[in-house]
C-alpha cells in the first residue's frame, strides 16, 4: 500500500507527498515501525545523538512518521537534527518550535534551537536558549561549550571561558555521560583560544 493509499484508508489527507524510497508496501511499514521502535530516550544533548541512516533517508523516515504520528516529540527532535546538519536551517527551526510549544522545557529543542540561532548569526538570542537547556539538564557537556561558543561570537571572553571550563568540569565528574574524545578536545581547544584572546586583551603588567 502507498503512503496515498494508506493516508486515503485512514481519511487523512496528503501533503506534499514524497517517493518511496525502494522499500514497497509491507517491508516499509516495518521499517518505519522498526525506526520509531529504535528511538532512544533523549538523556543527552541535542548534537550527542546520530542516526544510523543516511540523512537523505532519514529526513524521508522521519516525515512519514510525523504524518501519522504527529505527536512524536522525539522523532520531530531528530528530523530537526538531520535538516540541521543538511543546513536547512530554517526547516530546522520550524520543527523545534513545534516541539517547543507542546513541551517548552524539552532540553533537546532547547539546545537545538539554539545551534540553529547560533548557526544563523543569532547569537545574542542563542544565549538564552542554551541557559533554558542548561536548566533542563544542568549536567550536559556540549550545552555548556555551546553556550561558550556563543557568548564568544559575541566578545563576550569571561563568560564563554566560565562556560568553557564548567563543561570540562562536567566532563571530569565520575558519572557524567560519556563525551567523546572529539568532542573534548574541541572544548578544550576552544578554552585554550579564548584564554589566549583574554591574556592578549588585557592590558600590559
Amino acid at each position: 500500500m502507498t503512503r496515498e493509499e494508506m493516508a486515503q484508508t485512514s481519511g487523512r489527507s496528503v501533503v506534499g507527498a514524497r517517493p518511496r524510497v525502494g522499500l514497497p508496501g509491507v517491508r516499509r511499514t516495518f521499517f518505519v515501525l522498526g525506526v520509531l521502535a529504535a528511538l532512544l530516550p533523549a538523556k543527552q544533548a541535542w548534537s550527542h545523538v546520530t542516526d544510523v541512516m543516511p540523512d537523505a533517508v532519514a529526513e524521508m523516515e522521519y516525515q512519514i512518521l510525523l504524518d501519522f504520528q504527529p505527536e512524536k516529540i522525539e522523532v520531530r527532535n531528530k528530523l530537526a537534527m538531520v535538516l540541521y546538519r543538511k543546513k536547512k536551517f530554517k526547516e530546522a527551526e520550524t520543527e523545534l518550535r513545534t516541539v517547543l510549544t507542546a513541551d517548552p522545557a524539552n532540553f533537546n529543542a532547547l539546545d537545538g534551537l539554539g545551534l540553529v540561532m547560533s548557526q544563523t548569526g543569532r547569537t545574542k538570542e542563542a544565549v538564552p536558549q542554551f541557559l533554558a537547556a542548561i536548566k533542563a539538564n544542568p549536567q550536559d557537556v556540549l550545552v555548556h561549550y555551546h553556550l561558550g561558543q556563543a557568548y564568544a561570537a559575541q566578545g563576550d571572553l569571561t563568560a564563554a571561558g566560565k562556560a568553557y571550563s564548567q563543561a570540562l568540569a562536567l566532563a571530569n565528574q565520575p558519572a557524567a555521560p560519556a563525551t567523546s574524545a572529539a568532542d573534548l578536545d574541541a572544548i578544550r581547544q576552544a578554552l585554550a583560544q579564548n584564554e589566549q584572546q583574554l591574556h592578549q586583551a588585557s592590558p600590559a603588567q
